[in-house]
């Protein structure tokens, strides 16, 4: 086999393995390095803004103010409307608080308890037409009840012959309508005005009579 020359000198070989000698290894490492920037801690800048003019913090003051100006509206337009159909309802239902219903206004005060507790009569107001003095009435802090007629005047009722169908009668006279109730007081502990009398009672059998109309002197 021939042997291949390829005709170099010593010097040639010289400079050949100088220069391969002067040339750095490879590396993978890069010749510029990106160090890592760590955070310092510290206070943040804020992006600069352009300043606010005159005209921007007024454009702004008239939003805020129309917007309050709106809702005040809002508010009042909405109060007025409930306040008018409260009194709608009103006019046409009674309210029941404790059972939490509405019944028709002309099934309050009929006598009858359509709400629990009897809420729709205890407000009631009997109506009574006379001419001349209201012929019943109440007096001293005992509450002695009293009837009126134009010969004799005012004469206190005695308990003889009262019955609770007469307690009922006399208070709805005066408007009181809710558990009417009445108890007797001797006369010697009444004020010395109501001791002397005129005195009257109820006639046997009158007990849905009027009582200023069931009554005779005694």
């Amino acid at each position: 086999m021939d042997e291949v020359h390829l005709g170099l000198t010593e010097k040639d070989n010289y400079y050949i393995m100088w220069t391969i000698a002067q040339l750095p290894e490879e590396s993978t490492k890069p010749l510029n390095p990106r160090q890592a920037v760590v955070p310092r801690p510290g206070r943040h800048r804020r992006p600069m803004t352009a300043p606010k003019t005159q005209k921007d913090k007024a454009s702004k003051r008239k939003r805020v103010l129309l917007t309050v100006l709106t809702i005040v509206v809002l508010l009042g337009i909405l109060a007025t409307a409930g306040y008018f159909i409260k009194q709608l309802i009103v006019s046409k239902y009674f309210f029941c608080a404790r059972s939490v219903k509405f019944i028709p206004i002309d099934k309050a005060c009929d006598g009858k308890d359509d709400c629990a507790g009897g809420e729709d009569e205890i407000t009631c107001m009997s109506s009574f037409t006379a001419n001349t003095t209201f012929p019943v009435r109440l007096m001293s802090p005992q509450h002695v009840l009293q009837v009126y007629s134009p010969g004799p005047g005012w004469r206190s009722v005695c308990s003889d012959d009262w019955t609770e169908k007469h307690t009922q009668t006399a208070c709805n006279q005066l408007g009181y309508t809710y558990k009417p109730r009445s108890t007797s007081v001797r006369v010697d502990t009444l004020i010395s005005s109501l001791k002397t009398g005129p005195f009257t009672a109820v006639r046997p059998g009158t007990t849905s009579t009027p009582i200023h109309q069931a009554t005779m002197d005694r």
